[in-house]
């Protein structure tokens, strides 16, 4: 039986390194700017909060497209599979996934960080075995 192993990544840059772009969700986001407070059970009202933000800086984007259909893609990975964070340590990582950590908490998910590091992501994805080097996420 295939393993149910899925990736989100902060944003576009390292989901080219990953072979299983069907299975790798770039989180869009970057919360360290604007206003970024949320209630886990108004998630709707959070995200139109954003994409009126966003639209403020990137008129031509579509916010529910780049952001909010990827995440409700994430929110449907089945209970039984082991997600894989890739966040570094920055501020900028951390509050996303600060945030995607919150959200999913009731996720029954396998939750693992693979960190990154000074490596450049082509010789960091070329050379990792990522089952290896992540760490459980309690």
């Amino acid at each position: 039986m295939e393993a149910l192993e899925y990736h989100i990544v902060n944003g576009d840059h390292l989901k080219e390194f990953l072979p299983q772009n069907d299975k790798v969700y770039p989180f869009r986001e970057a919360l360290i700017e604007g206003d970024s407070s949320y209630d886990v059970h108004r998630l709707e009202a959070f995200f139109e909060k954003r994409a009126s933000y966003f639209k403020t800086l990137f008129p031509d984007e579509n916010y529910d497209e780049k952001v909010v259909s990827v995440f409700l893609k994430m929110d449907e990975i089945p209970s039984e599979a082991t997600v894989y964070f890739w966040f570094g340590n920055d501020e900028f990582c951390l509050r996303n996934l600060e945030f995607l950590l919150d959200v999913f908490r009731d996720k029954n998910w396998i939750k693992k960080r693979v960190l990154p590091g000074n490596k450049t992501c082509q010789d960091f994805f070329q050379k990792i075995d990522f089952r290896k080097n992540s760490e459980i996420i309690k």
